[in-house]
C-alpha cells in the first residue's frame, strides 16, 4: 500500500470506496455561505415593531460581513414598497443569471439562520413560513 503522504486525493477516494465506504464532495459537501457561527453576535429579535429597526441594522451589518451578495438582495426587496410580499418576492426571483443561481443557493440558509437568530412571536412567524425560504421570512417579521 502506498504511503498517505505521496497518494493523491483521487486515488485515496478510490481505495475509500473499493472498501465500501461512502465518500461524498462536489455539489453534495458545497461550502456553506450564511454559517450560524458568523451570527452569533447578533441578538435574538422577538418581535415588536420598535426593535425591528435596531435589529435589521445588526442582522445587516453580520450580513453584509459574510456575504455582500446576500444583503443586497435582502436590501433591494425590502426596499420596494407599495407591493405585497410575494410580490416584491418576485423581484428577487426576476433576477437574472448568477444573482438569481446565488438567491436559490441562500434562501435556505438564510430560513436557518432567521430560526436562530428569532424567538418568541418572530420565531413563530418565521416557522410558520412554507416553503422554508429566508427572504420570504424577512418580509414577514
Amino acid at each position: 500500500m502506498a504511503n498517505l503522504g505521496e497518494m493523491n486525493v483521487e486515488d485515496l477516494v478510490r481505495i475509500l470506496r473499493e472498501r465500501g465506504f461512502e465518500v461524498r464532495g462536489g455539489e453534495s459537501m458545497k461550502k456553506c455561505v450564511l454559517d450560524e457561527k458568523h451570527f452569533r453576535r447578533v441578538d435574538k429579535y422577538n418581535g415588536g415593531s420598535t426593535k425591528w429597526n435596531s435589529w435589521l441594522f445588526n442582522f445587516g451589518i453580520a450580513v453584509a460581513q459574510v456575504s455582500k451578495k446576500t444583503w443586497n438582495i435582502i436590501d433591494k426587496v425590502l426596499k420596494v414598497e407599495g407591493l405585497g410580499i410575494y410580490d416584491r418576492l418576485d423581484l428577487g426571483l426576476s433576477l437574472q443569471g448568477e444573482e438569481h443561481v446565488f438567491f436559490d443557493e441562500v434562501k435556505g440558509e438564510l430560513y436557518s439562520v432567521l430560526c436562530g437568530l428569532t424567538e418568541g412571536e418572530a420565531n413563530t412567524t418565521v416557522r410558520s413560513i412554507f416553503p422554508k425560504r429566508g427572504f420570504i421570512a424577512v418580509l414577514w417579521l
